[in-house]
């Protein structure tokens, strides 16, 4: 593709992400984000080794309350994050492929998807995108064998939200995808893939308790309604 090409995508596709977001603009707070208010009353920074997971959101959440406290702020932010994971997964997907067809195609996909709307239109939902800022910066890092930035993703995935713990298969994935011919790579991210499943499972409760999920899901769907 030509530069202009490029650019001409480019432009399509943030005028669509527009369209696609502007009733954003006169959203109020919802669902969480009166939860996350409250917290905020507390310390911003987490004091215990169990509430380091999420606390980087946490922050970024409570000092934006206390600085620009309008809800159109705090979804603006989440756009600029949301445009930030876009970016970086436009990266990944041309270091992986060097296609500029299959790059554009995944942004769209991804920018552009409805399972998107949690983490952006959720003032409190900023924890997902900053999640993947971590795990995507991760697994960059990872595929130019950078492992100080590649550590530093991992920190900023798990302070954002517990799920960036995924880039612990996804790593070995990509480098697998990318440089390496045997199959030790994709082995070992199989085994970290079947530790995490089984992990979630016991952790979540899923198997003994089913009305978790059922209640998670209706709450997610009531929101977005």
């Amino acid at each position: 593709m030509t530069a202009t090409q490029h650019l001409l995508i480019a432009s399509a596709l943030l005028t669509a992400f527009v369209f696609m977001y502007a009733p954003q603009r006169s959203a109020g707070f919802v669902y969480e984000d009166e939860r996350m208010m409250e917290s905020c009353d507390g310390p911003i920074i987490a004091t215990s080794p169990r509430s380091w997971s999420r606390s980087l959101a946490r922050a970024s959440w409570c000092w934006q309350r206390l600085a620009t406290p309008s809800s159109q702020a705090f979804h603006l932010a989440n756009l600029a994050l949301h445009l930030v994971v876009v970016a970086l997964l436009g990266a990944l997907l041309w270091s992986l492929t060097g296609s500029s067809a299959a790059t554009w195609a995944g942004v769209a996909v991804f920018g552009l998807g409805r399972v998107q709307i949690e983490s952006v239109a959720y003032a409190a939902g900023r924890d997902e995108a900053i999640a993947a800022i971590g795990v995507l910066i991760a697994c960059l890092a990872a595929l130019d064998r950078r492992w100080g930035f590649m550590l530093v993703g991992l920190v900023v995935g798990m302070l954002g939200k517990e799920t960036a713990v995924v880039s612990l298969a996804l790593i070995p994935l990509c480098r697998w995808l990318k440089h390496e011919t045997s199959g030790a790579w994709i082995g070992a991210a199989w085994v970290v893939m079947a530790g995490l499943v089984a992990y979630a499972g016991i952790w979540a409760n899923f198997w003994s308790d089913l009305i978790g999920p059922v209640r998670w899901a209706l709450l997610q769907t009531t929101a977005i309604v």
